[in-house]
């Protein structure tokens, strides 16, 4: 009889944690919508292409505050690539003039100048969208600054 009424509420316990809830939603939390990316998710999936390009850039050590970084962005789809937006994460980024669409099977290669105020490593992301999947793609330049 005392097992009985020592399973039972452990077999209880056992059942309620691992019962999926719901997070209580904090009102004063505030998130920072990632407009071009909900504009994007408007997109239907029949209208998606596919894309190739670095999605890490090794710059190794370098010696100056500048450095010239090129990567190129290829449309591998079947679909054409439009509203193409690279986006810096900071002003130390200097992006060319790029066109944003792209048919199938064509590439573009781009140019960026960073320049770097401290010494040591960095670790960059550019984020690329577009009508591709998922949307959103990062592509990151790390590397390590002597002098």
């Amino acid at each position: 009889m005392k097992k009985k009424f020592i399973i039972f509420p452990l077999v209880l316990l056992l059942i309620y944690s691992c019962e999926k809830r719901k997070r209580p939603f904090n009102k004063n939390y505030k998130i920072i919508a990632d407009k071009t990316f909900q504009k994007l998710s408007k997109i239907p999936d029949n209208q998606l292409t596919k894309i190739e390009f670095p999605t890490n850039i090794n710059l190794d050590t370098i010696e100056s505050d500048h450095k010239l970084v090129n990567f190129t962005i290829k449309n591998v789809g079947k679909k054409n690539l439009h509203s193409l937006f690279i986006k810096p994460p900071c002003s130390c980024i200097e992006m060319p003039k790029y066109d944003t669409v792209m048919l199938p099977n064509t590439e573009q290669n781009f140019t960026i100048n960073m320049s770097f105020n401290q010494l040591g490593n960095f670790y960059v992301p550019i984020t690329v969208y577009g009508n591709f999947y998922p949307l959103k793609k990062i592509i990151f330049v790390e590397g390590y600054r002597r002098k």
